[in-house]
């Protein structure tokens, strides 16, 4: 899976997709975990990819979500000590 990534409201975008929000609830669980868990332990290969991504911070990821985090995201990061 190819992935570019972008920095809209504080959330890395996946293809067309938002990690963690805006994922279609048939995407499993575990496969958009380990997208979250993979871009927010590499934050700092992110912020190289483009300087849009220099302001996303993994521990306000899940913060001002406009549409439903994905119980994949939410997870991580919860589990993260992130979210309560």
């Amino acid at each position: 899976m190819s992935c570019r990534i972008r920095r809209p409201f504080g959330t890395p975008r996946c293809g067309s997709t938002r990690c963690g929000r805006g994922v279609g609830k048939k995407v499993p669980e575990d496969v958009v975990y380990a997208i979250t868990k993979i871009l927010c332990q590499h934050v700092g290969e992110l912020h190289k990819i483009n300087n849009a991504n220099q302001t996303f911070i993994p521990e306000k990821g899940w913060m001002h979500v406009a549409v439903p985090l994905h119980a994949g995201a939410a997870k991580f990061y919860k589990e993260a000590g992130y979210m309560k």
